[in-house]
Formats: structure tokens, C-alpha cells, sequence
């Protein structure tokens, strides 16, 4: 039971790995993230070096050889001895005032050998190489090195890693100051390709296990405008979200990279047999069905460009359209609302009226009924003023009677999302 309770302590959803991961990188820790195949492990390094703005050096250990991290031996004639040659993928140790050394030289260079016609271009182009590959690494002296797959590399090559990682240097090679260790890999209960972490590794990191949250994924999807129909699918069906088991045969399976991949595939303008057969191929058949059942519903609905236009102002009955359908309308006419502010701002012939129309016409249509029947459940409503007015910032009028309306109808729920 211990050993249960352990698990559960270190799991964590993708917004508090982020948070997690940042501080082991604040005091320098080198730190593992464990989970299964597609949930984004990946994309949580990626997404901490956009917001740090530091380069990753992404290392797949398990296409690397031990030389690749340790370098190539090579006999130095200059020495007499043996040496090592740096791995290309890792940046040495390069400082602003090496650059301008080596910049100032070439330029010393250009102009002492200008008369040689012979001798000028090869070394002049020799120096220029040596500056770039100077500036390369200098770029990277504060990168997040995340060695992914590491469990999934052969122990000669963890082995090696374990030498980067325990000393911050590999042979002659020492790791820059400002640069941070991550590692990531599946599980050995998740049938993935694994070799066993030797334990003096493994006690080397600060071990997280991340659990798949639909909450953090649907900010993400909303903020990376994941397809409308995938969001409002997965909003009613959760658990669709992720079913992977390792214990299964299929192929394919949903995960949250599954998904992303099925919002890039989906084509209205193809055959939906053809839709239904890439979704199947790459979330399983059983969920692919369900999908699809719910793209036919949506295919009910209006176009939300036609419903922020005013050309539409009714939805069809309750009983013909699930809620999944109706939040895939909202979202999409989110991402329609987005669209039409960025146009509006650089149409010269627009004013700031006809914004307001469009906003106003929004919250109307949102908020309306058709046949005594509420276009949509409040928690939709709450979700499309969210997305529009946080996720992305959706310049409404406090003054037009529409946003009165609603500002005193739903600002308690609005507030307390914050």
C-alpha cells in the first residue's frame, strides 16, 4: 500500500510539471519525467524553454551510440597524445568575448592576406566556419539539454549519459554552467522499448511521474486551436482523452499527441469515409466511431461565421444536437471571433461600431433561445466568454447594453475561474 501511495505522491498534472521542472532547473537538479507514450512530455520541455526563451538540445538516446555523447578518439600530432573530439550536438564552453576574439581575428586576417589570392579565401572561410560554430555554441550556454527515451537507450549508452549527468562532463568534455538536465521516458509497465536504469542514475535525478489532465489539455488545445471538433468531443468524453493499454494489441490508441495528429488529418472538404478511416487508424476504431457519430451531429449546426455575421440566429432543436456538438460550435466560433478582430483591425473602412456589433451579436446569440430553448447550457457560455476574453483577448465594450447584460447575468462565474 506504501508503495501505491508513493506513486500517487509524485504525479502530477502537466501545468505542475512545468512548475516542478523549472525549480530543479533553478537549483540546478537534474530532473525526470516518466509517463506513458503521448502525453506530452516532449511538448512540456519544449514549452518551458519558449517561456524562459532557452534553446533545447533535444538528445533521442535511443539512436545514439556511447561516442556520440563521449566524442571520437583521434591522435593529436601537436600533443603527441591521444584525444577527444567533442560531440557536435553538445556546445563547449564559449564566452561573448571569444566570439569578438575570433571575429576581430578573421577581420585581421582579411586584410593581411588580401594581396594573396591563393592563401586568402581558405583561410578566410576557414575562419569564418570557426566563428559560426563559436556563436552556435555560444547561443546555447544556458540550453535545457533534455535527453529523452533515456531508459530506452542501451546501457552502454546510459552509461555515458550517467557520466554527463553525475559529473556535468564526459572525457575532456565539460558541460557549459548555465545549462539544465532534463531526462523523460515511458514506464516498464508501459511495454514500451525499456532497459533498466541503473540505480546509480536513476538516484542521480528528481523523479516525476506525469498523468494525463483534460483540464491542462484543453488549455493547450484551445490556446494551439486544436480542431473545434476534437475539444467539444473530448469535453463530454473524457475518458477518450487517453485509453491506452498496454496490455492491448491496436495499433493505435488516443493519447493527447493522437488527437493533435487527428486535428491536422480532419479535411471538410474530403470524403468523410476517408476522414473516418485516418481517425481510425489513428485513435482505434471504438473512439473513431464515436467521433465521427459526433462529427455527423456538429454537421448539423450553423457556421459560427454565419452566426457572428447575424445570418443565422437560431440553433436546431435539443433534442437533434448533443452537448459535445454544441461546445465544438463554441469553440469554433471563438476561434471564427479571433479571426474576424484581426481583420477588422487592419480593414481601414471598419470602426470600432461594427467590432461592437459582431461582440454584440456573439454574447447575443450565446446567450439566446430558440423556441424557449437555451442555445446553450451555462457552463458553455462561461466557457465560450473565457476563451474569448482570456485565452484570447477579445476586445469587448463594457458599454453596449449586450455585455450589460451579460456582465450582471454571469460575472460571478467569470471571476471565479480566474
Amino acid at each position: 500500500m506504501a508503495k501505491k501511495d508513493n506513486q500517487e505522491l509524485r504525479s502530477i498534472r502537466p501545468t505542475d510539471a512545468v512548475k516542478v521542472l523549472r525549480r530543479c532547473m533553478q537549483v540546478g537538479r537534474p530532473a525526470m519525467l516518466w509517463g506513458p507514450p503521448g502525453i506530452g512530455k516532449s511538448d512540456i520541455i519544449a514549452q518551458i524553454g519558449a517561456k524562459e526563451n532557452r534553446p533545447v538540445i533535444d538528445l533521442r538516446l535511443l539512436l545514439m551510440e556511447p561516442t556520440d555523447i563521449k566524442g571520437i578518439p583521434f591522435y593529436d600530432p601537436q600533443t603527441g597524445s591521444m584525444e577527444w573530439a567533442k560531440p557536435s550536438e553538445l556546445p563547449g564552453i564559449v564566452s561573448e568575448s571569444d566570439v569578438a576574439e575570433a571575429q576581430a581575428a578573421m577581420e585581421a586576417a582579411t586584410v593581411a592576406l588580401g594581396s594573396d589570392a591563393d592563401v586568402n579565401p581558405q583561410v578566410v572561410r576557414g575562419m569564418a566556419r570557426n566563428i559560426a560554430n563559436l556563436q552556435a555554441s555560444h547561443e546555447l550556454q544556458n540550453a535545457i539539454l533534455f535527453l529523452d527515451e533515456i531508459n530506452a537507450a542501451p546501457q552502454s549508452v546510459q552509461a555515458a549519459a550517467y557520466q554527463l549527468i553525475l559529473n556535468r562532463k564526459v572525457g575532456t568534455y565539460h558541460l557549459p554552467e548555465g545549462i539544465s538536465i532534463v531526462a523523460a521516458g515511458n514506464r516498464e509497465t508501459d511495454k514500451a522499448v525499456t532497459f533498466r536504469m541503473p540505480s546509480a542514475l536513476a538516484n542521480r535525478f528528481v523523479h516525476f511521474d506525469m498523468m494525463v489532465n483534460f483540464d491542462d489539455w484543453e488549455d493547450w488545445a484551445i490556446k494551439n486551436r486544436i480542431a473545434s471538433d476534437v475539444i467539444g468531443f473530448l469535453k463530454v468524453k473524457q475518458n477518450f482523452l487517453f485509453n491506452f493499454d498496454p496490455k492491448s494489441g491496436d495499433k493505435a490508441f488516443a493519447t493527447p499527441r493522437s488527437w493533435a495528429f487527428v486535428s491536422q488529418l480532419l479535411d471538410d472538404s474530403m470524403d468523410e469515409h476517408l476522414n473516418a478511416v485516418m481517425v481510425q487508424g489513428t485513435v482505434g476504431a471504438g473512439v473513431a466511431h464515436e467521433f465521427m457519430q459526433h462529427r455527423r451531429l456538429k454537421g448539423k449546426l450553423p457556421n459560427p461565421k454565419d452566426i457572428l455575421t447575424g445570418k443565422v440566429t437560431e440553433l436546431p432543436p435539443n433534442r437533434e444536437v448533443d452537448s459535445s456538438a454544441k461546445y465544438s460550435l463554441m469553440v469554433a466560433m471563438c476561434y471564427v471571433l479571433e479571426q474576424m478582430q484581426e481583420e477588422y483591425k487592419n480593414d481601414d473602412k471598419k470602426t470600432s461600431k461594427d467590432w461592437d456589433k459582431v461582440t454584440d451579436t456573439f454574447l447575443e446569440f450565446i446567450m439566446g433561445k430558440t423556441k424557449g430553448e437555451d442555445h446553450f447550457l451555462a457552463e458553455m457560455v462561461i466557457m465560450g466568454a473565457v476563451v474569448a476574453l482570456r485565452k484570447y483577448d477579445i476586445e469587448f465594450n463594457s458599454d453596449t447594453k449586450t455585455f450589460g447584460k451579460f456582465f450582471e447575468e454571469y460575472h460571478k462565474w467569470i471571476v471565479s475561474t480566474d
